[in-house]
């Protein structure tokens, strides 16, 4: 989960990616499809990042095989969308 967290990390550094203050700003059903993309990414990022931290909100947080590898796929998926036209 660190490697996926460290990963979802670099893609702003990669990519122009709208804030998530901006994407929240607009009502999900008229989102364009990248506003629609950065929410996504925006998601992943806050649910890998729970990972980085041991604190009072994340002290229950544990991860299943399956949620884990969900965030892996995620995160190539995510990788490889933001980076295939470099």
């Amino acid at each position: 989960m660190v490697t996926c967290r460290r990963v979802l990390g670099q893609i702003p550094r990669l990519a122009d990616i709208p804030s998530s203050k901006s994407v929240a700003a607009v009502a999900a059903s008229t989102r364009s499809p990248e506003q629609r993309w950065a929410a996504i990414y925006w998601d992943m990022w806050s649910l890998a990042n729970a990972t980085h931290h041991d604190d009072s909100n994340t002290a229950g947080l544990t991860w299943t095989r399956d949620g884990a590898e969900a965030v892996l796929l995620a995160a190539a998926g995510l990788l490889k969308r933001y980076t295939a036209s470099r």
